[in-house]
């Protein structure tokens, strides 16, 4: 359970992503956000998003932190971190319990419902990341969104959706951070943070399904009716556009990445026939032992791969059988995203709406750096903020409920 994310004001965002690890120390007032400190680290022993070397992991997770610190001039004792596994999981379960004398439902109802659902689930070396109720019964009542305390009635039903993550791959991030002194107060889903930052309201009613494709994953979010409905890490990256520009050219990999991001594209104009692009060979030195090729040439090699990575989402989205509204309706962030033309030869890919999102902005982010490479990051800070105001909205609740037993019983002594 998520617990003390915000102390004195203050809140820290860890966002370790196969390409970069990314700190975020914020100050909260009120409902605003404000970034007094952000460190970015190359990732080092990350491999898709799980940590498969803990000393080299702990190394750029500590160069982000420090950084983030001497900025903020702020010791950062705890984060908020986000889960990237590719084995992450949507997992559904319901359950029933019964309300003796048929009286009203009480906060002690929903716990025992939602813990008799929990205790029905094998877990398996897997780790509860998120429990959502994303529905309750009452009397065949169904499709109840709030918690039905207050109403009355004899047969209370949860459905949950847990976002499950392997206990191993938690505890190898846990002892990484350990080794930078920090300890994690909350730990969030990769997509469902991506999501938190970049999609509407309206677009999480109506459905929309969020696809974020970083360095080495593509996280993806599916929600309808306000809800999270599946999430999932897919092992597909820009890295495999980068790869496969470094094999085909026989160019290094850091070359190989400069050319996709400065001359990459997702079609081919009639200009790119002519236009060149200049790249040195693996293991030659000499400047004048390189290649020229077209720039034709090189979107073609590109394109290859995103056609096969757009087609590989298109089937996964089918197989996953939700509801087709919220996959007909695509949201892209990510570094990738940031490709010239990707939206539309996603939308053509995918046979649905795209739209490129971006984070919201947040008072203090460097307008230097690509927003929507900032997504997850910010998604852990507005995850934070979120928990505060739902764990303030219920304290009004049960406050306001309070007073009106008050009032009922002193009415009742008053009139009898």
């Amino acid at each position: 359970m998520a617990r003390n994310l915000i102390k004195n004001g203050y809140v820290t965002a860890l966002d370790i992503g196969s390409g970069k690890v990314c700190c975020m120390i914020a100050k909260v007032s009120d409902d605003n956000i404000h970034i007094i400190g952000m460190g970015c680290a190359q990732s080092q022993g990350i491999k898709n998003g799980v940590i498969v070397n803990i000393g080299q992991a702990a190394g750029s997770i500590q160069d982000a932190i420090i950084d983030a610190e001497s900025k903020a001039k702020k010791r950062v004792e705890s984060v908020i971190v986000n889960i990237s596994s590719p084995q992450l999981k949507s997992v559904y379960v319901s359950a029933q319990i019964t309300i003796p004398d048929t009286r009203v439902i009480i906060p002690s109802d929903v716990r025992k419902v939602i813990d008799t659902a929990l205790s029905k689930v094998d877990l398996k070396e897997m780790e509860i990341i998120h429990q959502i109720p994303v529905s309750y019964t009452l009397d065949g009542q169904s499709d109840i969104e709030d918690e039905p305390t207050g109403l009355s009635g004899k047969t209370l039903g949860v459905t949950l959706h847990l976002i499950t993550a392997p206990l191993a791959q938690i505890r190898n991030l846990s002892m990484a951070l350990e080794r930078c002194h920090v300890w994690i107060a909350a730990k969030v889903a990769t997509p469902y943070a991506s999501a938190l930052s970049v999609l509407s309201q309206s677009e999480k009613d109506n459905g929309t399904t969020l696809i974020d494709i970083g360095s080495g994953i593509a996280s993806m979010a599916i929600f309808s009716n306000g809800f999270i409905r599946y999430a999932a890490i897919l092992p597909l990256g820009g890295n495999l556009v980068t790869k496969d520009i470094s094999y085909i050219l026989k160019t290094p990999i850091k070359d190989a990445e400069r050319a996709k991001t400065l001359n990459g594209c997702a079609f081919v104009s009639s200009s790119d026939e002519k236009a060149t692009v200049t790249l040195p060979l693996i293991g030659e030195e000499d400047e004048a032992s390189s290649t020229t090729i077209s720039r034709k040439t090189l979107i073609s090699i590109m394109l290859a791969r995103i056609e096969q990575i757009f087609d590989f989402l298109k089937m996964y989205l089918m197989e996953q059988e939700k509801e087709d509204f919220a996959t007909r309706r695509v949201v892209l962030c990510g570094g990738f995203s940031l490709t010239s033309g990707l939206r539309e030869k996603a939308s053509t890919l995918l046979d649905a709406q795209v739209r490129c999102g971006k984070p919201i902005y947040i008072k203090g982010l460097s307008e230097v750096l690509p927003m929507t490479t900032m997504s997850t990051a910010i998604g852990l800070l507005l995850y934070a903020l979120n928990h505060r105001i739902q764990k303030e909205d219920k304290k009004i609740k049960q406050q306001q409920k309070e007073n009106w037993i008050k009032r009922v019983f002193k009415w009742i002594t008053q009139n009898f």
